[in-house]
């Protein structure tokens, strides 16, 4: 599993993209935090993490503030880039965005 940390400069409206990813697979809001889609082609989960800013040090946060004033922190979670690469489009017009961290 591959995981991503997502900064954005909106918080992120998961029933919005869960509506925008029913027609490409099952969409599971799970909470008001956590997401999961899952189709032929995988799976990812995105979950907001706003506790994510206290594992972070001085440095990283001071070059995340200095793209945004107010970030917020999601975790995704999927197995195969593809999967990134649904989010990634319907993502991008609805907020700017770092991605902070890869790890498998």
């Amino acid at each position: 599993m591959k995981s991503i940390l997502l900064i954005s400069d909106t918080l992120l409206d998961l029933a919005a993209l869960g509506a925008s990813y029913s027609p490409v697979g099952i969409v599971d809001i799970q909470s008001q935090q956590r997401i999961v889609v899952e189709g032929a082609w995988g799976w990812f989960a995105l979950n907001q993490e706003p506790e994510a800013e206290a594992e972070m040090d001085e440095v990283e946060l001071a070059q995340i503030r200095r793209s945004f004033t107010t970030p917020f922190s999601s975790n995704l979670n999927f197995h195969h880039r593809g999967q990134w690469m649904l989010l990634y489009p319907i993502l991008m017009p609805k907020c700017h965005f770092l991605l902070i961290m890869i790890s498998e």
